[in-house]
């Protein structure tokens, strides 16, 4: 089995793995190691290389979460409050 896929330079956000059912595109589908990072994190770690908090936010939307990495694209997880409606 292979490495895991990573996002670049947030190793330090690498909360822990899961191993998961992805379907294949053309059928089937296999179990693979997912690498699961902390979204919370991830924003620390890009306002530590010089985001503003909102840049780095809008940065792990649209170019991170966003990503398509293949079979193994990592997992963001975020803290759960069930008291935080969604709208």
């Amino acid at each position: 089995m292979s490495e895991p896929t990573k996002f670049a330079n947030l190793d330090g956000a690498i909360v822990g793995v899961a191993s998961v059912w992805q379907r294949h595109p053309d059928g089937g589908a296999e179990r693979v190691e997912t690498l699961i990072y902390d979204g919370e994190i991830i924003v620390n770690l890009l306002v530590e290389q010089g985001m503003t908090p909102e840049d780095a936010h809008e940065f792990l939307e649209f170019n991170i979460s966003g990503a398509y990495l293949g079979l193994d694209t990592p997992i963001i997880v975020w803290p759960y409050d069930p008291e935080v409606e969604e709208s």
